[in-house]
C-alpha cells in the first residue's frame, strides 16, 4: 500500500463509523481492509453501492479495496458517517476532513517523490554524487517544511503520523524526537507500532 502500515492498537473514539459509497459498474466486490492489509470485511456491490461500518477512531486508517482497481482508496474513520464516490478520475470523499488532509498528503508525497526521481537518477548515472547529495539534501528540506505544519496541526491524528512517517529520517534525532514527544499519546503509540521509533533512538 502507498501509506505506511499500522496496527489497530490505537485509542478508540467510541461508536461507530459508516463507509458506504457507489462505484462503476465493472466493480463488483468491496472489501475494507486494515493498514496491515488484513480484510476486516467486505461485501457485493449491488446497484453501484456499498456500505461497510467499524470501530469509529482519528488515529488509524482503513483502505478499500475493489476488485476492479489496484489502488486502495485510504480513509480515516473518524466520523459517524464517510461517503465515497468512485469514478473515472478517481475518489471524491466527504464527511471526514481528515481522509481529504491524508489523501492530499500522500498525493503530495508521491507526486514529489515521482517529479524528482527522473533528475536524481541522471545525477548518478552521471557520477556527479555530490550534486546528487546536493539534491537529496534539498528535496529533505522541501519535505520538511511541507510536513511540519501538517505534523503540528495533527497532532492526534493519523495525518500527523502519515506526517511524521515522511521526515522522521529527514531531522536530526534530538529535533525529531523532540517532535515526536510533542504527539498525543495515541499517534506515539501508533508510531512506536511501525517500528520507525527504534531506529530514531538507536
Amino acid at each position: 500500500m502507498a501509506v505506511a502500515a499500522v496496527l489497530f492498537a490505537a485509542c478508540s473514539e467510541g461508536g461507530e463509523c459508516v463507509i458506504k459509497g457507489s462505484v462503476p459498474e465493472d466493480v463488483s466486490t468491496v472489501s475494507l481492509i486494515n493498514q496491515d492489509e488484513v480484510v476486516l470485511d467486505s461485501c457485493y456491490v449491488a446497484n453501484g453501492k456499498f456500505r461497510f461500518s467499524c470501530e469509529k477512531k482519528k488515529d488509524v486508517a482503513v483502505a478499500l479495496i475493489m476488485d476492479k482497481y489496484a489502488d486502495p482508496i485510504t480513509l480515516i474513520p473518524d466520523a459517524s458517517s464517510i461517503t465515497v464516490k468512485v469514478g473515472e478520475k478517481g475518489a471524491n470523499i466527504s464527511g471526514s476532513k481528515r481522509s481529504k488532509e491524508l489523501s492530499a498528503l500522500q498525493t503530495w508525497a508521491i507526486n514529489m517523490y515521482m517529479t524528482t526521481s527522473g533528475e536524481l537518477e541522471k545525477l548518478f548515472e552521471a557520477k556527479d554524487y555530490e550534486a546528487a547529495e546536493a539534491f537529496v539534501d534539498k528535496r529533505d528540506a522541501d519535505i520538511i517544511k511541507h510536513c511540519k505544519p501538517i505534523f503540528k496541526a495533527h497532532k492526534d491524528d493519523y495525518v500527523g503520523v502519515q506526517a511524521m512517517v515522511l521526515i522522521y529520517n529527514k531531522l536530526d534525532r534530538n529535533e525529531f524526537v523532540k517532535l515526536y514527544e510533542s504527539a498525543g499519546p495515541c499517534v506515539q503509540e501508533d508510531f512506536r507500532l511501525l517500528g520507525y521509533y527504534n531506529n530514531i533512538k538507536k
